[in-house]
């Protein structure tokens, strides 16, 4: 079929698409062409547009400025290429291009297309040209930690990409009803898979623990609907409101049979998710490029027994504080709690040993100011920015932040002449901050006394230091063992137990002994002691 043939075959499918009133949706076993109609009766625009303000609120975050600023080139985009034909825009592709290629991409769970579908990609599409550098190197870091939990569970890899459209990548990401992190747990769901949450750690911003935690309610949630399109978007909106959505359909369970049943921000889920799995695999294909990221892609982690500040890490170690956050996003207060129970601290591979090596004098070095500073940090009331939402009343704002109506008034003059609300409008909230007390009942025991003894070192010792530990790591020299941290690896995809001997400079049969194996063989996620 020549070029101008398959241009007149094309224009004509299109007009008869377009003509259709329904919205078929096609699997992976069907060979026939998608029809694509103008779906309003949906709302699909508006649940488009509802998903992109949630994906732009995620994306802009302090991880994101982490990555971008270590930009490094730019490529140029001209315009979307398919074989030997040349498309001017994204609204010249034929729909049997993304019908095509939806159907190329290796997955389990059907990447069913129609119009709303396509809506999602070009919404997708349309940010990446401006972001698509930063998602990339976002999902070059965390992909591996949701494969090896989507791997442990027997889970389709295609999961993995349900983050982009929950987080766009952002482990500090918190959506409007307090759902946080790469997964966007509730606290609820949260403790029900034990993920640890309180003043100091919230383990919902753990990529590792709470991606596992993500694929054992995925699998749960499988086991109730037997579909994963359902289940997919009962993640989002919880059993109950699937099943109301098949009760109201009169009992249909398939996807596009309930979507009008359901809640608006579920009924673009679905298709956000097919969106997000297509742009990620065939981003090339509209000429996008990603921008070259520095990324820490080799970490590993410690386990550490004893509370340690990140300003005594940066101080003994060549990282910088914003990378610390950005590997260890759980803690909220830069303080890793240690002592109460052994956590973890991820740090790039190349500055394991010298953490190791130094842990001592990283522990011991200014327990007691920078304790101090902390507590000095934290003030007694606190200032809230309160944006108005609907139904809202003074009364029901004062209930929520434990103050009065009188109080709300007098830290918001205007107010008093017109109490009446609207929607987006801005309070000033005042109220005592709920973690000033906690730290000044703890700071006694932060600064364990009984073990700390503050550094004498001065600046220009710890200088001299860095500079002597530097030198002797490209020497090669040998790495001391911890004397109270045991030093715990994660075992990632094509590893063996050989290679994690060498990269820990120990030896196989040290490794058996320590972890109790009887033979060679380990699995993807297991967790070993190296030291």
């Amino acid at each position: 079929m020549n070029k101008w043939i398959r241009n007149i075959y094309e224009s004509a499918f299109s007009v008869l698409a377009l003509a259709l009133c329904a919205v078929p949706v096609l699997s992976h076993s069907q060979n026939v062409l998608p029809a694509v109609a103008v779906d309003d009766t949906l709302g699909c625009v508006n649940d488009v547009e509802y998903q992109e303000r949630a994906y732009n609120k995620s994306y802009d975050s302090v991880l994101v400025s982490y990555f971008y600023q270590r930009n490094t080139k730019h490529i140029e985009r001209k315009h979307y290429t398919h074989d030997e034909v040349d498309y001017c825009s994204f609204d010249d592709i034929p729909d049997s291009v993304f019908f095509e290629r939806l159907n190329a991409i290796p997955a389990v769970i059907p990447m069913s297309y129609n119009s709303t579908v396509r809506a999602y990609i070009k919404m997708y599409v349309r940010k990446m040209e401006r972001n698509l550098n930063g998602m990339l190197s976002l999902a070059e870091y965390y992909f591996p930690f949701f494969d090896q939990a989507l791997e442990r569970y027997n889970l389709p890899h295609e999961l993995k990409y349900l983050p982009i459209i929950e987080s766009a990548l952002n482990p500090q990401a918190v959506s409007r009803v307090g759902a946080t992190g790469l997964w966007q747990f509730m606290s609820g769901t949260a403790k029900i898979y034990n993920l640890n949450i309180n003043s100091l750690v919230d383990e919902r911003k753990d990529p590792l623990k709470s991606s596992d935690a993500a694929a054992r309610y995925l699998r749960d949630l499988y086991n109730i609907f037997g579909d994963w399109h359902l289940a997919i978007a009962a993640y989002n909106c919880g059993p109950k409101n699937i099943n109301k959505a098949v009760a109201r359909s009169g009992g249909k369970t398939n996807f596009w049979e309930i979507y009008r049943y359901l809640p608006k921000e579920t009924r673009g889920y679905i298709p956000a998710y097919i969106a997000a799995a297509y742009v990620m695999n065939h981003y090339e294909k509209h000429n996008l490029r990603p921008n070259a990221v520095d990324i820490p892609i080799e970490t590993d982690t410690l386990m550490i027994d004893k509370n340690v500040f990140f300003a005594q890490i940066i101080k003994f170690l060549p990282i910088d504080s914003l990378q610390l956050k950005v590997l260890n996003p759980q803690y909220k207060e830069e303080l890793i709690p240690g002592a109460a129970s052994a956590c973890c601290l991820r740090l790039p591979m190349e500055h394991i040993p010298t953490f190791i090596r130094l842990q001592d004098s990283i522990y011991a070095y200014g327990k007691d100011s920078l304790v101090q500073q902390k507590v000095q940090e934290i003030q007694a009331t606190e200032t809230i920015i309160h944006k108005v939402r609907k139904n809202e009343t003074l009364s029901s704002i004062a209930r929520k932040y434990g103050v009065t109506v009188d109080q709300i008034k007098k830290w918001n003059p205007k107010l008093k002449k017109n109490t009446m609300l609207r929607i987006g409008q801005k309070i000033t909230i005042q109220r005592k901050n709920p973690l000033y007390k906690q730290i000044k009942q703890k700071a006694p025991q932060m600064l364990e006394k009984n073990e700390v003894k503050a550094s004498s070192a001065t600046a220009a010792d710890t200088a001299n230091m860095q500079t002597n530990n530097t030198t002797a790591e490209n020497r090669n020299s040998t790495v001391v063992k911890p004397k109270s941290n045991e030093v715990k690896h994660t075992v990632k995809k094509g590893e063996t137990l050989g290679g994690i001997a060498k990269k820990h400079n120990t030896t196989v049969k040290n490794l058996k002994q320590l972890n109790n194996l009887k033979s060679d063989k380990i699995r993807i996620g297991q967790v070993l002691r190296v030291k």
